[in-house]
């Protein structure tokens, strides 16, 4: 790449962020260390300014909390009333976002970024209502507080000693416009806390003996400092794209953190988006799912981590692997990783010996570089990945009711197969046990097998002691090979579920994707869509498609439930702000349906909605949900395009046909009128002396070419009406012989021999005589046209039993195979085809014969011309028909 010449990944880059900024409202953050610094009277001095600069400004939410210079800034600006919601009896104000996007106000100001809302409201957290205003082109000024960043809670939690109980997703700080500091060093903000400026008296001395000490204010005072200088940094490496200017255009590094369903997994992505943010590198967070199910609680905490990945901007992978190793060394490859991130290990004092997954990851990660981090909080045992029903009591129940029962059985029998045979079927026992319960129930029927065997079998009985070094060597090879078979066991089925979990969910997509390959218009892909859908999920489907006016249709025919008006809401929502919404996620959580934007290339194509029995989603079926909404708008995409070429191939022939039907007309239009100009010219001309014989042919040019003009505008004047669906034929009886006559005389004039073969007894025909005669009348146009003036044009009338049948044939020099199925289009001329014509009158003939219910085909003949057939159907008389 040449030095001059900018990364077109950056490039794309910045026409896709200005084509978003195009349409989206801005954001402002007035940030700070702490409450108190003055972000909100800052705020609404910035609202003011904006009003006097002629911008529409309305305050949607604003928190003075009593302080009278803060209220006094809310005179002269317009306030949206708050939305009143009512939780457990408690009457509790909200912002109200619909009001404010029915007001449609330029610029609205939203206090407390970070705020969560009351039960019931659109969305669970403010922010989600601000990113809703932005996406609807209205700009919002808001307010945060450092420690309210989701990456810094952690860090804050830590200084400080208070949890952080409300945070905002650091991609939203990063998508701000602009962010003010709103910056006071910690003396002053102390010295307004004493004055009362910030908190009552009572309550500033209990936050300046807690939260407010100096050395908090001190830390949150310079995180806040560093957090705002980054995002300039940000800005700046922005303009110096924007504007070409040398420098280090991107990082190679990629960031991979590896994640499980302990809790201090949250912790661990906000340390990966710090590192991330603070070396400007790409990140994503993996989860590797061995196969072996969890427990309900570790199956929330998981896609509440996958969850928070994603409202911080991680890209997320999740895959199945019985190894949660390799499973990471796959992503990391696939993905071109260069570190990876992991939480370091607390180890016990037993179990120094024991080689941690770190350590292995370490050992097999080759040139990948892995970062251990310290975690807080106390040492947590390794969730184990098991099935709900044998984590708890009756997996441990079942394990011991086992072995006690061959224990009871071993009791009656021992006298008869000794106490060699009762710890061998004991051994067998452990490695079935393996095929059914995980580590936690084994071991104890492992322990309690070697009790029971040794106190009540192995000489001298009821004791636990051991007389013979071969017995208590066999008691100590018993436990280890029982652990060690059946542990093996319990692997060997954790990875034979792995392996089918991912061989479903492969085959699944594989079903989805070739159903949607052999599938051809929009109305079947969707059909195919919902009923595999429908099928892989076990759920209610229903979908939406998007209207050429940009709005949703109502269900499709094919969804498998009628979703209800709140349900139709949650998915407008969803289509319009381009993002999941409804049960399983935080935004409109009580619906009873999720709706995911089918989101495509270039636009989202419509919504699908879900309707789950389930009271819960797994990490893995919301990934092969995401999955296969995917393939389906790939699938919508693709028709999409095939649309697109349709018509952009429809618009060039349109183009090359209008190119022809304006040079055809305009000659046929200027040519007797450039004869007529001429005549009326010479007529004019006092000067020019003319004979009688020259003004007679003079006239009789004119006559000519009057009657040429007239004929191409009557040609136009059909076609308009056979197009609008204009023309309804007024039947009558009618003589074709007559209407034969008559249309030879039009079109020959005497000028070119025309042979008649009419039986005697033609019988009448019910038609409307001026469209057929207008048909005839075409036809032997282009039969006298092109025929030798020497040789006749031929026409044969047969009276059949069906109908009646008009041939006209001429001896011209016809037409190639290829024009032969085109000649009855509008505008088409054959390519041997003499100069002139409009190429509309067996255009024209084609619609006046079908209006009248007939049919006209044209054939070559084996010695040459062109042959027309005309059949006229059923009803006829032999008699002239009279009211």
């Amino acid at each position: 790449m040449t030095p001059d010449r900018p990364d077109p990944d950056q490039l794309l880059r910045s026409i896709q962020e200005a084509a978003k900024s195009g349409s989206r409202g801005t954001l402002k953050i007035f940030f700070g260390m702490c409450a108190g610094v003055g972000k909100t009277y800052t705020m609404l001095e910035a609202a003011h300014d904006a009003q006097r600069q002629g911008i529409d400004v309305v305050v949607g939410l604003v928190e003075t909390h009593g302080r009278q210079e803060t209220e006094r800034l809310l005179d002269g600006l317009p306030v949206v009333p708050r939305k009143v919601v009512e939780h457990r009896g408690t009457v509790l104000t909200e912002f109200d976002i619909d009001a404010v996007l029915s007001r449609a106000p330029q610029l609205v100001l939203v206090d407390e970024l970070a705020h969560t809302n009351a039960p019931g409201s659109r969305h669970g957290k403010r922010f989600l209502d601000v990113l809703e205003l932005l996406d609807r082109g209205i700009s919002v000024y808001t307010t945060l507080n450092v420690q309210h960043l989701e990456s810094r809670a952690d860090a804050v939690a830590q200084i400080t000693g208070f949890p952080i109980q409300e945070t905002v997703p650091d991609s939203v700080f990063d998508a701000a416009t602009e962010i003010e500091l709103i910056d006071l060093p910690a003396d002053s903000l102390l010295k307004r806390l004493h004055e009362g400026k910030v908190y009552t008296a009572a309550a500033a001395q209990r936050a300046i003996n807690n939260f407010f000490r100096k050395g908090n204010l001190t830390a949150l005072r310079e995180m806040a400092l560093r957090l705002t200088a980054e995002h300039v940094d940000v800005q700046l490496r922005s303009y110096m794209s924007s504007e070409h200017i040398a420098g280090p255009w991107r990082s190679n590094e990629r960031i991979l953190v590896a994640i499980g369903p302990a809790p201090s997994s949250a912790q661990l992505i906000r340390w990966a988006r710090r590192m991330a943010a603070m070396s400007n590198t790409e990140w994503m967070v993996a989860y590797v799912d061995t196969g072996a199910g969890h427990i309900q609680v570790d199956e929330d905490r998981i896609r509440e981590h996958l969850d928070l990945a994603r409202e911080l901007g991680a890209e997320v992978q999740t895959t199945a692997s019985a190894s949660i190793v390799q499973g990471i060394l796959d992503i990391a490859q696939r993905e071109n990783v260069t570190q990876i991130i992991v939480g370091k290990p607390k180890r016990r004092t037993w179990s120094l010996w024991r080689r941690t997954l770190v350590d292995v990851l370490i050992d097999r990660s080759g040139p990948i570089d892995v970062h251990t981090v310290r975690l807080d909080g106390p040492p947590t045992r390794r969730t184990m990945q098991t099935d709900p029903v044998q984590e708890n009591a009756r997996g441990y129940l079942s394990a011991v009711g086992v072995v006690l029962a061959i224990v009871a059985i071993g009791l009656v029998s021992v006298q008869f197969i000794g106490y060699q045979s009762i710890g061998l079927i004991l051994m067998g026992a452990m490695v079935v046990l393996g095929m059914f319960h995980d580590r936690g129930p084994l071991l104890l029927a492992a322990i309690i097998s070697a009790f029971l065997w040794n106190f009540l079998f192995i000489p001298p009985r009821f004791t636990l002691f051991i007389t013979r070094p071969e017995d208590a060597m066999m008691i100590v090879l018993y436990l280890t090979v029982a652990l060690v078979t059946g542990t093996l066991t319990m692997r060997l089925r954790q990875r034979e579920r792995s392996m089918r979990t991912r061989e479903t969910r492969t085959a699944l997509l594989f079903s989805v994707a070739k159903s949607l390959s052999e599938r051809s218009t929009m109305d079947v892909i969707v059909r195919t869509s919902v009923r595999e859908l429908a099928s892989m999920l076990q759920c209610e489907v229903a979908m939406y498609l998007r209207s050429p006016k940009g709005i949703l249709e109502e269900p499709h025919p094919s969804s498998t439930f009628t979703p209800t008006a709140k349900d139709r809401s949650v998915a407008m929502w969803s289509f319009i702000n381009n993002r999941m919404a409804g049960k399983f996620t935080d935004t409109l959580s009580s619906s009873a349906t999720m709706s995911l934007p089918i989101t495509g290339v270039n636009a989202t194509h419509g919504v699908i909605c879900f309707q789950f029995n389930d009271v819960r989603m797994s990490a893995e079926q919301q990934s092969l949900i995401e999955s296969a909404v995917r393939l389906i708008a790939l699938a919508l995409d693709r028709e999409v395009l095939v649309a697109q070429a349709a018509t952009s191939e429809v618009a060039r022939r349109s183009d090359e046909l209008r190119t022809i039907i304006l040079n055809s007309v305009s000659h046929e239009l200027r040519t007797p009128l450039a004869v007529l100009n001429a005549a009326i010219s010479t007529l004019r001309d006092e000067s020019i002396h003319l004979t009688a014989e020259q003004q007679k042919k003079i006239m009789h040019d004119a006559g000519a070419s009057t009657e040429r003009l007239s004929r191409v505008v009557d040609h136009l004047l059909n076609m308009t009406r056979l197009e609008s669906g204009n023309v309804r034929p007024l039947r009558q009886w009618c003589d074709v012989a007559d209407l034969i006559n008559s249309a030879i005389h039009i079109a020959a004039g005497g000028e070119v021999i025309v042979h008649k073969h009419i039986p005697a007894s033609l019988p009448f025909l019910q038609a409307d005589e001026g469209l057929l005669e207008q048909a005839l009348v075409n036809v032997l146009e282009n039969a006298v046209r092109y025929s030798p003036p020497d040789v006749p044009v031929n026409v044969t009338v047969a009276d059949l039993p069906e109908g009646m049948s008009i041939i006209v044939r001429d001896s011209g020099p016809g037409v190639s195979p290829d024009d032969l199925e085109h000649l009855f289009e509008k505008f088409y001329r054959a390519s041997t085809a003499k100069e002139g014509g409009t190429g509309l009158g067996l255009a024209i003939a084609k619609g006046f014969i079908e209006a009248l219910n007939g049919t006209i085909e044209a054939r070559l003949p084996q010695d040459g011309g062109l042959e027309i057939r005309i059949f006229l159907p059923l009803p006829r008389s032999t008699q002239p028909f009279t009211e």
